[in-house]
């Protein structure tokens, strides 16, 4: 990463200026990893079971991956990493972990990691940041390199990682990720969806209590 791409670049906040950053991360998930999709989505079609490790923002993405997977007739479980330990026992050598991670560095995850390793497993690490722990610990990486964020919200590093799953699938899929990415990118760039997100925020800075609903792969978008 670039001394710059640690700087607000003429933004109010970090926030904004990460969210617009999107329309450049989520093309970059598949910039050379089309091999690594196709290797990971080969394992699930011969009967590796996917599981899905994290913490944080990161384990809402894994729980939008279960859905994602469902999509596909597929049975995934998403565990938060922290709560893994009980069900280490369940892992064998036919189990594919997914650890998603900003950092690479989440204490729990790596624990769960190496404790699934030791049943067999095989992990995929689907991180931001590159040359980490738990990318050391991985069979394959999908790295999404969307670059550092420095607002407390994750924006653009969920939305790669989310990404990333979307083109996985699109692979088990035999569909064009590519197409998939490029629709993607354009509904991020919708300025009236920009304008109506807007609206919406000024609208809650004057409520006192907000109810999020959400169903299926929106559930996860509410959490």
């Amino acid at each position: 990463w670039k001394a710059e791409a640690a700087e607000k670049g003429g933004f109010a906040h970090f926030a904004l200026k990460e969210i617009s950053e999107q329309k450049r991360t989520v093309p970059q998930v598949l910039v050379k990893k089309t091999k690594a999709l196709e290797e990971v989505a080969q394992l699930i079609k011969i009967g590796y079971k996917p599981v899905l490790l994290a913490c944080g923002s990161a384990s809402y993405c894994g729980l939008a991956a279960q859905y994602i997977f469902a999509d596909l007739d597929i049975e995934a479980i998403n565990y938060g990493a922290y709560e893994y330990s009980p069900f280490a026992g369940l892992v064998n050598d036919k189990t594919l972990i997914f650890a998603i991670s900003q950092s690479g560095e989440t204490a729990d995850t790596l624990l769960a990691v190496k404790e699934a390793k030791k049943k067999g497993a095989k992990i995929v690490s689907v991180i931001n940041a590159l040359g980490s722990s738990l990318e050391r610990l991985s069979d394959y990486l999908l790295p999404v390199e969307a670059g550092p964020e420095i607002a407390v919200v994750s924006t653009k590093g969920f939305t790669a990682q989310l990404a990333t799953f979307f083109a996985l699938h699109n692979v088990i899929k035999k569909s064009d990720p590519q197409r998939f990415i490029h629709t993607f990118t354009e509904w991020i760039q919708n300025k009236n969806l920009h304008e109506i997100i807007l609206n919406c925020a000024k609208g809650l800075l004057k409520s006192e209590h907000v109810y999020l609903i959400g169903k299926h792969i929106n559930y996860p978008a509410v959490l």
